[in-house]
């Protein structure tokens, strides 16, 4: 009787054992699943779009979703006097109510150059306009200003004040050399670009009441930024958005991000991969 009851409580250990080495199995299989899951998705999220604008006059290149949208001039020339190059925005689906005369596709007329590729994902949509992503180029005329109020005034100080960029030296004219290191980099710090456009925005802005967090930065794969996220509150709304500046040698970049509260959150890592695969083109400064 006890040779049968020794039986009987090996197999029970043997096969809670079974059960615990399938146990284990199981949750190894699913925690790896998961893991690659987890970076599949983030390498989707990581690679480019499929469409792309090309703003070749002012020399960068933006990757964008098949249900976003870009509003740019005909002709590739600015939208205003502030610089504006093309607003980016998400699109959704056209609803009932809409009236035929509002309902006006988003993409640029047909014949036009743009880069904007395929149209059928975009049928039957229109712009959401909670939310958009505006492209501004700029010249650094300004910012010389800007800098000689920062300078002590002294003589040295004066001196050290930037030469713009785009004015090439008596040697440097019609030689080859413009393609030279010391020109491809902008001509002044990064921060002090960014300083300049957050100071002038708040200026611009200090009626309403906007808030700011701190700046920070921020690396996309060739880009380094400089942001600043703001908000305010208009109509009951609450509104979000981001400044981001970078700089070449030839001039400066502004990006505006702007949107309701929830639309900002909704569409965050659109506007991040849009922003991580920014390319600057044609010139290597």
């Amino acid at each position: 009787m006890k040779t049968k009851q020794n039986v009987w409580s090996d197999k029970k250990k043997t096969i809670l054992l079974c059960i615990v080495i399938v146990m284990i199995l199981v949750l190894a299989v699913s925690f790896v699943s998961f893991f690659k899951a987890d970076i599949i998705d983030e390498e989707e999220e990581q690679a480019p779009y499929d469409s792309m604008y090309n703003a070749s006059r002012y020399f960068f290149r933006v990757f964008y979703p098949d249900d976003w949208d870009v509003s740019a001039d005909p002709y590739g020339f600015l939208m205003n006097e502030e610089g504006l190059v093309l607003e980016l925005f998400p699109l959704k689906k056209i609803s009932a109510s809409s009236s035929p005369a509002t309902t006006a596709s988003p993409t640029p007329a047909s014949g036009t150059p743009t880069a904007s590729a395929t149209v059928d994902p975009r049928a039957g949509m229109e712009r959401n306009p909670e939310l958009t992503m505006s492209f501004y180029y700029k010249e650094y005329d300004a910012l010389y200003e800007y800098i000689e109020t920062l300078l002590p005034a002294s003589p040295e100080a004066q001196t050290a004040t930037p030469t713009p960029a785009a004015t090439p030296s008596a040697e440097a004219a019609g030689s080859p050399a413009s393609g030279s290191p010391e020109q491809k980099e902008p001509p002044m710090d990064l921060e002090i670009i960014a300083d300049y456009v957050f100071e002038e925005f708040q200026k611009a802005h200090e009626p309403e009441g906007y808030g700011y967090s701190a700046k920070k930065g921020y690396n996309a794969e060739t880009i380094e930024f400089v942001v600043l996220p703001y908000s305010y509150i208009q109509d009951g709304v609450t509104m979000s958005g981001e400044l981001y500046v970078a700089a070449r040698a030839m001039a400066y970049y502004v990006i505006q991000v702007e949107g309701t509260e929830a639309s900002f959150r909704q569409y965050s890592s659109a506007v991040q991969n849009i922003l991580y695969h920014m390319v600057f083109s044609v010139f290597e400064y």
